[in-house]
Formats: C-alpha cells, structure tokens, sequence
C-alpha cells in the first residue's frame, strides 16, 4: 500500500492554522448531538464555528471533501490506510475532529484500532458522544493511553462532565466566558507551544468565541 493509495481511501488530512499538527475532519452537519444541540442557544455548538468563517467560504472544496471522508468510514481498509500514513510520516501529534465528531461505536473503534498502531503519536479527541464513549468501554475496555479522549461540555459556562469522565478514564473540556486555561486568544489564536489538549489536565477550558 502507498501513501497515493492510502489517501485515495480516507482522503486527505486538514491542517487548521491554530494547531501544531495535522486533523482530520467530517461534516459538522453530521454530528448527532451536535446537530440536537445547534437548536439550543447557550449551548456550544449553537454558534458552531465549523459551519461558518472559512469552512463556508470554501464549501465548494470543503464538502466534498468532508463527504468523501465521512464515507471513507465504512472501507475495511480505513484503519490500515490512517495507520500507515501517521505512521510513515511519523507525526507526533494528531487531532480528531476539528469538524465533526463520532458517529458510532464502530466508529471509535476505528480511531482507538489506529492509536493502537501508532504508538508513537498522541491523539486528541474531543467529543459529545458520551453514549458512544460508554459503550465503548462496557464492550471493549480502556481507552489506549495515547488516545487523549475528553468529553466536551455541551453549555457555555457549563460544569465538566467530570463524575463520568472520571469512570471511563477520560478527561474533559469546557468553553467559558471567564478566564480558560487555553492560551490560543493570547496567541494570535494559536497553540504555538502549548500541548495541554494532548496532556494530562483532567480539564482543559477554551475561551468563548
């Protein structure tokens, strides 16, 4: 397998300004919570900044782009193809979504089987799915400790979902209108040096928009 064939099969990575490394995303419009929580003001996904700025600008490549990826899921030869890419471009560091976010159990499965196979990259993942989470966990066990899983708050201002965090093994994050730990607004909106996403803060807060 090359790397040609490997990314005709998930498509290509994106690489968002703010981060220090290489993403990968799918359609915002997808997301199942996300999607329930667009409707409700206060939330964090109701000014979701994947479905405007520059993601609306460049629909015409972005969509099909996202689509292609979020299809790409049920190709059996998606986590080889992810796998072997990280691995051959030896990438320290990866995020999992800076649009979108899981689908399915099935679906965390395929991102737990790649940090498994690529020991040598922190993942990052940020999600909404809880349920997913805790299935997960019920039926296959530990998230792998190179997986950086932190269930997202779902208010602005909003506590952490600290209690079930705490007994899947994960970690959180929230969006606060106060002072956050995230230091990206001082930065000319980027994360420069700082890694906390991928590290062991059992918190990590971002400034609201």
């Amino acid at each position: 397998m090359t790397i040609k064939e490997c990314l005709e099969i998930v498509g290509n990575f994106s690489e968002p300004s703010k981060l220090p490394c290489y993403s990968y995303n799918i359609p915002a419009v997808k997301c199942r919570t996300g999607s329930k929580l667009r409707k409700v003001p206060g939330s964090v996904c109701f000014d979701c900044y994947a479905l405007k700025g520059l993601y609306v600008k460049y629909r015409a490549t972005v969509n099909p782009a996202q689509d292609k990826r979020l299809a790409s899921l049920s190709d059996p030869r998606w986590v080889e193809s992810m796998s072997y890419l990280i691995n051959t471009r030896k990438l320290p560091f990866f995020r999992w979504f800076d649009s979108g976010d899981l689908q399915s159990v099935e679906h965390l499965k395929q991102l737990v089987d790649v940090a498994n196979n690529c020991k040598g990259c922190k993942f990052w993942l940020p999600t909404r799915e809880y349920v997913f989470v805790s299935q997960f966990v019920r039926q296959y066990g530990k998230i792998p400790s190179n997986l950086n899983l932190r269930l997202s708050a779902h208010i602005v201002d909003g506590k952490p979902p600290t209690s079930l965090a705490q007994r899947l093994g994960v970690r959180t994050s929230t969006v606060t209108r106060g002072k956050a730990s995230c230091p990206a607004k001082k930065q000319n909106n980027k994360c420069m040096d700082c890694r906390a996403c991928w590290g062991k803060a059992l918190n990590v807060s971002y400034q609201y928009q």
